[in-house]
């Protein structure tokens, strides 16, 4: 595939720049290092969020100032899914074998021509390729599941699906919603899972405003590494990552406007979230974020027609809907106690159904029909005195 990204690192600086040449000429994004340290810095600095990673390194064993293998061990420890070649002598072979840390992988031979660099390079991008495949089927069902929740209009039922499915993906220890209360503009703990589970669910949290506003404008993530709990207030960090946990990311979620905080969080000792975890978590928490805030409008809807029924069902007089097909789509309480019928007696069913016994298919030429007559001027009825046979009843 064009342009993905390769780092060249050896001991022989014309060698790496030909091989990084050679790889350019063939469509691929490649530049060389000549030692084990440049190699690392430049690895760490694609891995800082909102890099981009290289997906291949190609890397001699031997280099002058560490071990090639140190440079693959540090590549896994911040990208697990980078891919590698490395270069070495027939002779240390089976050593390097057993050293190499696992991964997508495969060894070139010194000395070695064009082709079979380039070979190599083809076959195991393309393993990585179909590995990655594999792996987003994996995660891709907890951007689409929150959908399936929707229609139950259950967002909590989102947040746990995509929580717990971001514990296991992601591999982090603890993870966090946090939401914005309208009106207030203050942080709550929607939902959290992993452990330790001390979050108080439903609770305001007593985060400064600066947390807040960050929350708001913010367009990178805030990123602890395990070394930078100087720049965080610790009762801060421990608020939004949790206690013990000195390694995390929190990011913005949005949808058309800012609703929260997705906090996970890692205990002492394990690696930071690498930069493919959070160009993930980017992917998953925009159509989150869209979906919970598509929860929270349909429960909003449902409020406003619970809040219609209620103010429906205080009336003395009897109301019924009609749609356009003069199909019953509600009644109120009034109504029900007056005709004696059940609600499951008439919601769904057309009108003259309900009124008059025996006619099958409405007419407008039946008398006085106020439905008719409404759609006929576009203007309200009213004084009609009206005979339903079914009910027994004129109105």
């Amino acid at each position: 595939m064009a342009n993905e990204r390769i780092l060249v690192a050896g001991d022989g600086t014309p060698i790496i720049h030909l091989c990084a040449q050679l790889l350019t000429q063939h469509g691929y994004a490649a530049e060389g290092v000549a030692d084990g340290r440049d190699a690392i810095a430049r690895l760490e600095a694609e891995a800082r969020p909102l890099g981009v990673p290289f997906h291949l390194l190609v890397v001699d064993i031997t280099m002058p100032d560490m071990d090639g293998l140190a440079v693959l061990r540090r590549g896994r420890e911040l990208d697990p899914h980078l891919a590698a070649i490395v270069i070495t002598d027939s002779d240390i072979l089976a050593r390097v074998v057993q050293a190499l840390p696992t991964g997508p992988q495969r060894f070139l031979l010194k000395p070695f021509h064009n082709h079979e660099l380039i070979q190599a390079v083809e076959e195991v991008l393309l393993h990585r390729r179909k590995e990655q495949e594999r792996w987003w089927q994996q995660v891709q069902w907890p951007i689409t599941e929150p959908g399936q929740a929707l229609w139950n209009g259950n967002a909590d039922s989102i947040a746990h699906s995509l929580l717990s499915s971001i514990l296991s993906q992601i591999g982090a220890d603890r993870v966090a919603l946090l939401l914005l209360e309208n009106g207030t503009g203050r942080l709550y703990a929607a939902r959290a899972t992993g452990s330790p589970t001390d979050i108080i669910l439903g609770d305001p949290l007593s985060v400064e405003p600066p947390i807040v506003a960050w929350a708001l404008q913010q367009e990178e993530p805030l990123v602890l590494d395990g070394n930078s709990q100087g720049t965080l207030d610790p009762s801060v960090q421990a608020l939004l990552i949790g206690p013990e946990m000195p390694i995390g990311v929190c990011l913005p979620l949005r949808a058309q406007r800012t609703i929260g905080l997705l906090c996970l969080g890692r205990r002492t000792g394990r690696a930071p979230f690498a930069s493919t975890d959070i160009h993930l978590l980017y992917m998953m928490t925009s159509q989150f974020a869209m979906a919970i805030e598509n929860a929270h409008r349909y429960q909003e809807l449902l409020d406003s027609r619970d809040h219609l029924r209620a103010i429906l069902d205080s009336l003395h007089d009897e109301v019924i809907v009609l749609n356009r097909d003069r199909i019953i789509t509600d009644v109120n309480a009034t109504f029900l106690r007056q005709t004696g019928l059940k609600r499951e007696e008439v919601i769904g069913r057309p009108c003259q159904q309900v009124y008059h016994r025996g006619i099958a298919a409405c007419s407008d030429t039946t008398d006085l029909c106020p439905v008719a007559e409404v759609e006929r001027t576009g203007q309200p009825t009213q004084c009609l005195h009206i005979h339903y046979d079914r009910i027994g009843r004129a109105y």
